[in-house]
């Protein structure tokens, strides 16, 4: 494996423990370049905030801000990631508990399954592009009081 692909992936696996462990953005911060581009895909609704496009300087302090306030995340779980070297795209999936910390949603739960994919990376191998697939329905749900397995 190259030096580029180690650099890569550790830098990968090194965003996945501090995001797993709830880290502050100065711990986080230096893991993105100066103005990284973060999308968490799903439908724009003002319910989850943080299902859009985050860019430039602020983009990474803004979402995770916006993370920090409407969720917690526990037993977070991150598989190997896996890289395209030529392209320089690093994937890896996860699962982890949430709990919504607000609002009527206040202390809904729910398991779910997310994957990252990096790009984007600097010289010093940093991100530069953050993309977060994850179920936007039960965020939704839970921002409502409500689960997806939850019967009417």
């Amino acid at each position: 494996m190259s030096t580029r692909a180690s650099l890569l992936l550790q830098t990968t696996r090194s965003l996945c423990t501090l995001f797993a462990h709830s880290a502050p953005l100065s711990a986080v911060s230096p893991l993105f370049t100066p103005s990284p581009t973060i999308t968490e895909h799903g439908p724009p609704t003002p319910s989850v905030p943080f299902l859009r496009t985050f860019s430039g300087p602020g983009a990474l302090e803004e979402y995770l801000s916006l993370l920090s306030r409407l969720l917690s995340i526990s037993d977070a779980a991150y598989g190997e990631p896996s890289l395209d070297p030529e392209r320089e795209i690093v994937c890896v999936k996860a699962r982890a508990r949430f709990t919504w910390l607000e609002g009527k949603g206040k202390g809904t739960q729910w398991e779910e399954e997310f994957v990252y994919v990096l790009s984007g990376f600097d010289e010093l191998g940093r991100v530069g592009v953050w993309e977060v697939w994850a179920d936007p329905l039960s965020a939704w749900l839970a921002s409502q009081g409500r689960r997806v397995d939850d019967h009417d």
